[in-house]
């Protein structure tokens, strides 16, 4: 009993000055598990689905509550405008994914669909990836959408952000 009271304080300690502030804003009122570049429109999960236990949360976006925590404490993640095709932009895409130790689940090129799994290096959560890339217009190029989602938790503790970021990063170099 007192091996599990050390573990259980240890981990309380450990998470507690990690959890009142990220960017100054307290997680307990701002906790967000479920980032994307398009708010409005944010890419659905359908492969993964089946591959996530009872109990996980749900694949469903939270909507404007979510989508306003993740303006205040995100604003920069937003989508991928690219000079490339569709074609060309999902190779891309498909092939930074890989790279970046993704497990891809599914793709679909016709419809600009990639679905994969990540997992955290420690504690080895599962976190659900999605790419949608479309066309902008004839000749006009492509547009990146993402979203990163947490299977488990009410707080990824600016985990799918980072991920995000990362692609960002790369698709643009």
């Amino acid at each position: 009993m007192q091996k599990k009271t050390v573990i259980a304080l240890t981990l309380l300690l450990g998470l507690s000055t990690s959890i009142f502030t990220i960017k100054g804003l307290p997680l307990v009122r701002f906790p967000i598990n479920d980032i994307t570049t398009n708010t409005t429109n944010p890419p659905a999960f359908s492969a993964v689905i089946s591959l996530r236990n009872k109990g996980n949360n749900s694949v469903e976006y939270g909507g404007p509550l979510v989508a306003a925590r993740q303006a205040i404490l995100y604003a920069d993640i937003q989508p991928i405008n690219s000079d490339l095709s569709l074609e060309n932009a999902f190779k891309k895409a498909l092939r930074i994914a890989k790279n970046m130790g993704w497990k891809i689940i599914a793709t679909d090129e016709k419809n600009g669909i990639i679905e994969a799994v990540d997992t955290t290096p420690i504690f080895r959560f599962k976190d659900d990836v999605i790419i949608r890339v479309t066309n902008i217009g004839i000749g006009m190029g492509s547009r990146i959408d993402l979203r990163s989602q947490s299977r488990i938790g009410l707080s990824d503790f600016g985990k799918n952000a980072s991920r995000i970021r990362s692609f960002i990063k790369n698709f643009s170099s």
